[in-house]
């Protein structure tokens, strides 16, 4: 027992710093009350600094214990945050939807209500990346965001679950309205104009819907079947929604099938390429070919390119296609150039894929016309209005790079897109083609007789030739010949041909007179399909 009052400072201190320590604040500076009097009653004056300084010591050590706490929770609040939600766009991300789901699931059975799953992919978001650079990628997901908080209700969940993927979360879902209405909002939003900076950017979403069975879903197969139904919307057009049924999983499983023979034949050698003439329609003469592209399934048969192309596009394997169409075309058109001399040379046309068109395609461009030796002017790239119109400014510049090669350009499709006469004058073009859509009532509809009229007059005064496809009929020739159509290509005088019938053709030509090819008599060898 300590019993002189020299003593009691120092236990004092001691029990001051313990309380403090504590968190005992108040009986603390009790304490130092108490080491004040003491100091004061034994005459000593180191008493009460000593406690003074052991509370400040004491404060200062909880104070940092606190802090250090703080500073944890925060830690843990953050990696949670970052673990359930996007650092993008604020939404929370796939683990935390999936959860959600899963309660949301487990609510609907015991209520006996259903859950409706929008599944989300942008149409086409890779050309904003590969044209506009990853930031304004970035800018475009966080609008499109905003947009989707924006048309959903308080009591939705909305998720970023992939690069450009978006899912939302309806709960209570009485019926397929519903879900329908909400994918019809979202469609409606996502449609309108973005502004990146100076460039004023369109884009669509394709929307997949799975609405719940209750007690049988589970929330990764209610996911997946709404992912299922998204691609079903992107085969069936894009900018559209489709709802889950059973068929698409049986067409899920045959389209990979396909993609992965795709990727064999990119591998291999299971393309071809057949070539369409392009005539004059004057003088009957073929001037161009159009190559097309060909796949051979060794157990399919002849594969659709309406098939395969999207296929490729969705898988980025269009761009090594692209690349071997384009050299296999020019190496082709050089080979009948010396075989088949004529003034102006032979022209080749190629179609590009949108894909092709925004990767900076004038690089490919070069590389072919440098291997094969053809002259760019004997080249011609087929570009579709609407793949044009996505980003004029972009689509200005690459078609500058194109027009310094020497290459020639055509608008493809013509009349479907949505060109603005104000941009269409700024593009370094060649040729416009117009859709066979137009051409195929030419006769019977007089619509389309003005709209082809409008088209041709149009060019002519851009100094642009017109050459009209899908010509499948002799009326339909001399309509497009009155009307000052320059060119034409339809099955009224050949269907693609593989590259031996299409040599005999240029052969068959180069050997008869101008005076005996007219524009109904193209030399068509012996043996091939004219007429449909």
């Amino acid at each position: 027992m300590v019993t002189s009052l020299r003593h009691w400072p120092v236990l004092l201190a001691t029990l001051s710093l313990a309380l403090a320590a504590a968190g005992s604040l108040a009986i603390a500076e009790r304490s130092v009350d108490d080491a004040r009097r003491a100091d004061w009653a034994a005459g000593l004056g180191f008493g009460w600094t000593m406690v003074s300084a052991a509370i400040v010591a004491a404060l200062l050590l909880r104070q940092a214990a606190r802090a250090r706490r703080e500073g944890e929770e925060r830690l843990q609040a953050a990696l949670a945050s970052q673990a359930f939600h996007d650092p993008l766009s604020g939404l929370p991300n796939r683990a935390s939807f999936m959860e959600s789901l899963e309660r949301a699931l487990q609510r609907a059975d015991r209520q006996g209500n259903r859950v409706a799953v929008l599944f989300l992919d942008l149409d086409n978001f890779k050309v904003v990346n590969d044209s506009l650079g990853h930031q304004a990628g970035d800018r475009l997901l966080v609008a499109v965001a905003e947009r989707l908080r924006a048309v959903s209700r308080p009591e939705d969940t909305i998720a970023r679950v992939g690069g450009d993927e978006f899912t939302v979360l309806l709960e209570e879902v009485a019926d397929g309205r519903t879900a329908i209405h909400a994918a019809e909002r979202i469609l409606q939003q996502v449609r309108l104009p973005y502004t990146l900076d100076r460039d004023e950017v369109f884009t669509t979403a394709s929307i997949g819907i799975a609405i719940s069975a209750p007690g049988r879903d589970r929330p990764e197969g209610l996911l997946h079947s709404a992912d299922l139904a998204m691609y079903q919307a992107k085969a069936n057009g894009k900018d559209r929604f489709e709802v889950f049924d059973l068929s698409m999983r049986a067409r899920a499983m045959e389209r990979m099938a396909l993609e992965t023979d795709l990727r064999h034949a990119v591998d291999g050698d299971g393309f071809s390429l057949c070539y369409q003439p392009i005539v004059t329609l004057e003088s009957g003469r073929i001037g161009e070919v159009e190559a097309l592209l060909r796949w051979e399934h060794p157990r399919r048969g002849s594969v659709s390119p309406a098939e395969f192309i999207p296929l490729a596009e969705e898988t980025g394997l269009i761009l090594p296609i692209g690349r071997w169409v384009l050299e296999e075309a020019c190496r082709q058109a050089r080979v009948w150039q010396r075989r088949y001399p004529s003034y102006p040379p032979l022209v080749v046309g190629v179609n590009l894929s949108a894909r092709q068109f925004w990767r900076g395609c004038a690089e490919d461009v070069a590389r072919a016309l440098h291997t094969t030796g053809l002259e760019p002017a004997s080249l011609k790239l087929e570009i579709t209005e609407s793949a044009m119109m996505r980003d004029v400014e972009s689509t200005i510049r690459t078609l500058r790079r194109l027009s310094d090669l020497g290459v020639r350009v055509a608008i493809d499709d013509f009349g479907t897109g949505y060109s603005s006469l104000a941009y269409l004058k700024r593009f370094p073009l060649d040729t416009l083609k117009i859709d066979r859509s137009f051409v195929e009532k030419l006769g019977t509809d007089p619509a389309d007789g003005a709209i082809v009229q409008t088209i041709i007059t149009l060019a002519k005064t851009l100094n642009l030739l017109v050459t009209a496809e899908g010509i499948e009929t002799r009326e339909q020739l001399t309509h497009l010949r009155a009307l000052g159509c320059d060119r034409g290509q339809g099955y009224h005088f050949a269907r693609p041909l593989p590259s031996e019938a299409m040599g005999e053709l240029l052969a068959r030509q180069e050997r008869l007179s101008p005076s005996v090819v007219g524009p109904d008599r193209l030399p068509i060898p012996l043996g091939s399909s004219r007429g449909r």
